[in-house]
């Protein structure tokens, strides 16, 4: 994460009533006395907590009900790992043992470990987090550039350079799913008109769209996910607010996730219609 956020929630953080309130939404709750009493403080020192973690992103209002976000669990299931290594004197040792010889390896496995524990999940490897889009994408194309059997593509974006990637992957003869938002289908229009004013990303997506392992469809997509050979696993957090802007991207090795992914990728595109917009559009413009 960058340093401008890590720092923001560092701060949130360091406040004992903050924590408190940070373990009360983790079972969510509405303003009332019994939760003022339970916690500890006045009502305007709860709604100024509320405050800086809705504005960070680690929570959700429904209602008259405050809950943690995607973001808030996983922070606040990382707060809960670290307090109890805190409370751990012979991990401490270990840790810093580890440190002081340089291995950030065993570090990185041993964090790995107790994530896997707090997400439930088996052979999780390196977690990546991207907090700038562009990184995102530079990851994204990386992915689908050593990609060998498949890429299943849910996504609300559509990236020309993530487009020359999937044709290079479909070229070798990995077979591509994608599935592109619909709600948005005037943005996507005048996407697909500049990407067909170019002679050469017109080439791309003509031969892209038409290539028999290149599987597209439209359909309504709430935040973007791609697996890739049923191993790789990127994920979005967008705007909980309902804006659908971008948060963070988190980009892992698990192939049980990456099943179940795979699942509702296939499941999308079964349920989803045919990109009229950009075939229309390739039949007005001819060939390149």
């Amino acid at each position: 994460m960058d340093g401008s956020l890590v720092a923001r929630l560092n701060r949130i953080l360091s406040s004992e009533h903050s924590v408190a309130v940070l373990e009360e939404l983790s079972r969510g709750f509405t303003v009332n006395d019994e939760v003022l009493k339970k916690l500890g403080i006045e009502r305007r020192t709860l709604y100024y907590i509320l405050k800086e973690f809705r504005e960070s992103g680690l929570i959700v209002k429904k209602g008259n009900k405050y809950k943690l976000s995607i973001l808030g669990y996983f922070v606040y299931n990382v707060e809960n790992e670290l307090i109890k290594w805190l409370r751990n004197k012979n991990d401490i040792k270990l840790i810093n043992e580890y440190i002081n010889n340089s291995e950030t390896f065993k570090v990185t496995n041993a964090l790995l470990k107790s994530l896997e524990k707090i997400i439930g999940v088996s052979s999780l490897e390196p977690v990546k987090v991207h907090v700038e889009y562009s990184t995102l994408v530079e990851s994204l194309i990386e992915m689908i550039n050593y990609s060998r059997e498949t890429v299943k593509l849910v996504s609300r974006y559509i990236d020309t350079n993530v487009l020359k990637a999937m044709l290079e992957a479909a070229k070798r003869g990995v077979t591509i799913w994608l599935v592109t938002d619909k709600v948005y289908s005037s943005a996507r229009a005048k996407y697909y008109l500049a990407l067909l004013s170019n002679m050469e990303t017109r080439a791309v997506a003509r031969e892209l769209f038409t290539l028999k392992n290149v599987l597209v469809r439209t359909a309504n997509v709430p935040y973007s996910f791609i697996v890739v050979d049923e191993d790789q696993v990127g994920i979005e957090v967008p705007d909980v607010f309902g804006e659908r802007n971008f948060i963070l991207g988190i980009q892992f090795r698990s192939p049980s996730i990456a099943e179940k992914m795979a699942a509702i990728a296939e499941k999308m595109y079964q349920n989803a219609g045919q990109d009229t917009i950009i075939y229309s559009l390739l039949n007005e413009v001819g060939g390149s």
